[in-house]
């Protein structure tokens, strides 16, 4: 005899789909809560420290053709974002002028934290302290955007005459790449010695001498007692001298 399906049997299947469900549901939210540092990268450029160097790299000189640019991604903060190039889950690769991780510039701190051996409520704070080095980096960056511009502006407007006298005959090719050169050379010794750029590089400094110190806090003491003796050992950069 065929069986039927009474309304009693269809509301205890509907009840059990619906558990089996929210058990799904419940499960994956729990991984993804729980598990924050799953997709933790210490080579990453999360844990890349932007430096003043970073900055003169992101700068494009001028040449006949172009005018000097600089990487957008610097002032918009793209590269400080999710996924940016020193962000949350940033690409690995090479950061700085000197390219590799810098760790012996303390402009990376792959080195040391794959030495420390931190727990995962250590790696969550770690995170967060790179996320405010981020915050201080940005800010000092937007203070200095208005001075860098008319500097960049200023490069711009020597340039073109150059180009102009090319164009004309008035100049040889080789004339107006020497004094492009000049621009140039101009253009990034307004860039690191003017006092705005002095101001911005020492507050980059100071962002990476705080974050440090936010590190050593939440350290046991084998772990800062290698933390500073890393440090120690820092001779270049924000460390030189």
């Amino acid at each position: 005899m065929e069986q039927r399906n009474t309304p009693s049997r269809q509301r205890v299947l509907l009840t059990l789909i619906v558990i089996a469900f929210a058990a799904f549901v419940g499960c994956n939210s729990d991984t993804s809560t729980d598990n924050q540092t799953s997709d933790l990268d210490f080579e990453s450029g999360e844990f890349a420290i932007f430096g003043f160097d970073d900055l003169s790299a992101a700068v494009s000189d001028a040449t006949l053709e172009k005018d000097a640019s600089v990487d957008p991604g610097v002032f918009s903060g793209e590269h400080f974002s999710d996924g940016g190039q020193f962000g949350r889950r940033g690409p690995r690769g090479a950061f700085g002028p000197h390219r590799g991780f810098g760790h012996k510039r303390g402009n990376h701190l792959f080195e040391i934290l794959t030495e420390l051996d931190l727990d995962d409520t250590q790696k969550d704070q770690a995170r967060d302290l790179m996320d405010g080095n981020r915050d201080c980096v940005k800010a000092v960056l937007e203070e200095f955007k208005g001075a860098f511009e008319e500097i960049m502006a200023d490069a711009k407007e020597q340039r073109q005459p150059v180009k102009d006298s090319v164009d004309s005959g008035d100049l040889t090719r080789e004339e107006a790449h020497e004094r492009i050169r000049e621009i140039n050379a101009a253009m990034r010794a307004a860039i690191e010695d003017t006092p705005e750029g002095q101001a911005a590089r020492e507050g980059l400094c100071a962002c990476q001498t705080s974050l440090f110190e936010d590190f050593q806090a939440i350290l046991n003491d084998t772990q800062q007692t290698a933390f500073n003796e890393w440090v120690s050992g820092l001779d270049e950069g924000c460390f030189s001298g």
